[in-house]
């Protein structure tokens, strides 16, 4: 059965037909202008899919990029500084200094050899705690202040550990402390770390605190609008602590600043900063604190292991250890292996009355090993250096090779887009022009 068609319904196809031409033409116009594929994701969802995990690998590419050019001159400076070490250890090992010494060196000879010496061992220290940023280069995992000094009795010192005997100097903790509604919260120096980690909580109101010391909060009631000061935030704070006599601490160690103060307003807060104390005279693992290492992630696909560990090929390890270069501990005899001390002790041998080359031998040849341990380091440094060089290299080609895909995704070619512009523009041409043979002519129309 024939399906009646009347001049209307062609009217009303043809004119549907038109706005879609007009539509596809605007459409076409605009691409030729911002050459972009589509302006929504809804217009095109499997490119847009496809741009959004590009850009979001080109975004990790650039942070990793950040991360390896902070690392480049963090390393630049350091291999800056290990160089000087190196010219040190070159002048020490010298025909005018160390190799000068024999059994026939006369006094004044020896003296004018020791002072020389003393000069060079005086430079390392300064040396082996430059600074990058905010952060001490050769701290090793501790950045924050300088690794290296000097007791009264003349012993380096790498992070408070005498780098001979692996003994601690003593340290007496530092205090956890938390700024909160105003207030200044001191934990307590003797009490270390033991409230690190607690979140306190400040509300209006007058009822009993609320201690949780398995989730580690405390909820302190104040009655703020009726004048409560920071002596009666003192007094909860010790009465809830003391209560909980948590092991090892002493709740009447914490206080707050200016007690006469009023608490004002609401808050909270996580206290932190708190260092326990080590007794002098502790042992520490040299062997650990050379060795330390900390990680850091330039795109090499980090991982870690079913027991939490990172995988070492995945990262890497941006920790320079003081001490791995000048060297620690204490040979067979009881000979330093560490650079700076040896320098003093063959100075020591050289000023002594009754020097014998016999003495001061042990220690020549020792200093010689430890050159060229330094010497094994430099080559080692530079292999890291190396590395990120070549990193860096992938990095930039990959974010070359990201920015690509993403405008082949998202952008169109500028010939590309004018030409689909052009056949559109003919496509409406062609269906004005067809419309002047399809609609039927009015009654008007003849009138003209």
């Amino acid at each position: 059965m024939s399906i009646r068609i009347t001049m209307g319904m062609i009217s009303k196809q043809y004119n549907k037909s038109l706005n879609q031409s007009l539509s596809d033409l605007n459409y076409y116009s605009n691409r030729t202008t911002s050459l972009r594929k589509y302006d929504k994701a809804s217009e095109d969802p499997v490119s847009a899919v496809k741009a959004y995990k590009a850009r979001r690998a080109l975004s990790e590419n650039e942070n990793y990029q950040s991360t390896l050019e902070d690392a480049q001159s963090m390393m630049t400076t350091a291999e800056s500084s290990i160089m000087q070490v190196n010219s040190i250890a070159q002048q020490a090992n010298s025909t005018s200094v160390i190799q000068a010494i024999t059994d026939t060196v006369s006094a004044d000879d020896r003296e004018v050899i020791a002072k020389q010496i003393r000069s060079l061992q005086d430079s390392l220290v300064s040396i082996m705690n430059t600074k990058y940023s905010d952060n001490y280069i050769f701290g090793g995992s501790a950045t924050a202040e300088a690794p290296f000094s000097v007791d009264a009795d003349g012993n380096l010192l790498y992070r408070n550990v005498d780098v001979n005997t692996g003994k601690y100097a003593g340290f007496d903790g530092t205090a956890a402390t938390l700024n909160i509604s105003g207030a200044k919260i001191n934990f307590g120096q003797a009490n270390g770390d033991a409230f690190d980690d607690y979140m306190i909580k400040i509300v209006d109101g007058t009822d009993p605190y609320v201690l949780d010391t398995d989730a580690k909060t405390l909820t302190v009631s104040l009655d703020l609008s009726g004048g409560a000061t920071n002596q009666d935030l003192q007094d909860e704070l010790q009465s809830a602590f003391t209560a909980a006599a948590i092991p090892g601490t002493d709740a009447s160690l914490i206080t707050v600043g200016d007690l006469t103060a009023s608490v004002t307003a609401q808050g909270t807060g996580v206290v932190s900063g708190g260092e326990d104390a080590i007794a002098a005279g502790t042992i520490i693992d040299l062997d650990s604190l050379a060795k330390e290492q900390v990680f850091i992630d330039i795109g090499l696909g980090m991982s870690v292991d079913s027991s939490g560990n990172v995988d070492e090929q995945s990262v890497f390890d941006i920790s320079l250890p003081g001490i791995s270069f000048l060297g620690y501990g204490t040979n067979a005899d009881g000979v330093p292996k560490n650079m700076y001390s040896l320098l003093g002790d063959i100075a020591d041998k050289l000023e002594s009355d009754s020097y014998s080359f016999d003495d001061i031998q042990p220690y020549l040849k020792q200093f010689d090993v430890q050159y060229q341990n330094l010497l094994v380091g430099v080559t080692q440094f530079g292999t890291k250096s190396n590395y990120l060089d070549n990193t860096q290299t992938r990095l930039k080609d990959m974010n070359g090779n990201l920015t690509e895909r993403i405008d082949s995704i998202e952008y169109v070619d500028s010939a590309e887009a004018i030409l689909d512009y052009q056949m559109q523009k003919y496509t409406y041409q062609a269906a004005l022009q067809m419309g002047t043979q399809i609609l039927q002519p009015t009654f008007l129309d003849f009138m003209n």
